[in-house]
C-alpha cells in the first residue's frame, strides 16, 4: 500500500508527528509533503518520499478546478491513501484527489490544542498507529560548527525565545543564566530566531556571542556542536530534542504533559522559575562535575 502525507505543519509539529510516520513506514511506502523550510529536517529524519512542497504553487493545484500540475500528478500516482493536514474540510481536496484516480481520503487538522495526551500520540491516532512510539535521532549533512573554546562537556546553546511572545522566558532571566553559567566555568552561545529579532540588541549589548539569520541546517549544526541546551516551547527545542541534546525546557502556558520534545533527555521545568533560582535551573541542566565551581555558588 502506498499512502500519501500532506502535511503543512511547523517545524516542531514535523518533529513531533515524525515517530507516527516511521511506524506506518514499516509497513506501506509512505510519500510526504511538508513546507519547505522544514524539507532539509524532514529529509534528516524520516526514510520517506518527499513530493512537492505543501506550501507551493504545484500543491495549490491540487485544491482548484483545473488540471493537477504535472510533477504533482507523477508523484501522487499509485497512491491507495491519503492523509492530509490541510484541515477537517473535504472541499476541493476531494475532487483534485478524485481527478488523479484516488478515492481514500482522511481528513486531520494540525495539533494545537492542550489535550490530555502528548501530541505524538495524537498523531499516531491520526494516523491509525498503535504500537508505542520510538524517539528519533536527526540526522543532517554536516555544516562547519561554530569555534568553541571550552571542552564539550562545558558548550551550551540557549533559545529563550519563541514564535508566541507568551512561551518566552523574560530576557533578563536568560541574561543571569547565561551570566551564571560562564561564571561557572562553562561557555554559551546565544540562538536568536526570526521571532526573537527584537532581543537581539539586548543580546548583543552583553559579552555574550549570539547566533542569528541562520536557517534550520545552521541551527542543527549549533546544536550538534555542543551537548547542552536551554530553551523554552519552540520548533527550534523540538529540533534540539531531535539531535538528542541534554538540558532543559521551560514551560510556561502549554503543558510539557503534551508538547514535550521526543528523542532527547530534555527536562522540562516552569517558565515561572525565579531569577533568583538560577542555581535550581542550573543543577537541572548540569551533568554531575561538568562544570569547576560546586552547583550551589553562582
Amino acid at each position: 500500500m502506498r499512502q500519501v502525507l500532506l502535511f503543512p505543519g511547523a517545524l516542531g509539529d514535523l518533529v513531533l508527528l515524525a515517530p507516527a510516520v516511521t511506524a506506518v513506514a514499516r509497513t506501506s511506502r509512505v510519500a510526504l509533503s511538508v513546507q519547505r523550510s522544514v524539507t532539509p529536517v524532514a529529509a534528516g529524519l524520516l526514510r520517506v518520499s518527499l513530493g512537492p512542497p505543501a506550501d507551493g504553487a504545484a500543491m495549490s493545484s491540487l485544491f482548484g478546478p483545473g488540471a493537477i500540475e504535472p510533477s504533482l500528478a507523477a508523484w501522487l500516482e499509485g497512491t491507495d491513501v491519503v492523509h492530509s493536514w490541510f484541515g477537517l474540510s473535504r472541499s476541493g481536496l476531494e475532487g483534485g484527489l478524485a481527478r488523479a484516480g484516488i478515492s481514500q481520503l482522511h481528513c486531520h487538522a494540525v495539533h494545537r490544542d492542550d489535550g490530555p495526551e502528548h501530541v505524538g500520540l495524537a498523531y499516531a491516532a491520526d494516523l491509525g498507529v498503535r504500537e508505542p512510539l520510538s524517539p528519533l535521532r536527526l540526522e543532517l549533512p554536516a555544516a562547519t560548527p561554530p569555534v568553541w573554546s571550552t571542552d564539550s562537556g562545558r558548550r551550551l546553546v540557549m533559545h529563550s525565545g519563541a514564535g508566541s511572545p507568551a512561551k518566552r522566558w523574560p530576557v533578563d532571566r536568560a541574561i543571569a543564566l547565561a551570566d551564571a553559567w560562564r561564571k561557572r566555568g562553562g561557555e554559551v552561545t546565544i540562538l536568536c530566531g526570526p521571532a526573537e529579532e527584537d532581543l537581539v540588541p539586548r543580546w548583543r549589548a552583553t559579552a555574550h556571542p549570539i547566533v542569528a539569520d541562520v536557517d534550520l541546517q545552521g541551527a542543527a549544526s549549533l546544536f550538534a556542536s555542543a551537548p547542552l541546551y536551554i530553551g523554552c516551547d519552540s520548533g527550534v527545542t523540538h529540533l534540539a530534542g531531535a539531535l538528542a541534546r541534554d538540558g532543559v525546557v521551560l514551560f510556561g502556558p502549554t503543558s510539557p504533559t503534551r508538547w514535550a520534545p521526543l528523542g532527547g533527555r530534555l527536562r522540562a521545568l516552569s517558565l515561572d522559575t525565579p531569577v533568583a533560582d538560577i542555581a535550581s535551573i542550573l543543577a537541572a541542566m548540569t551533568p554531575p562535575g561538568c562544570l569547576d565551581t560546586p552547583p550551589n555558588q553562582h
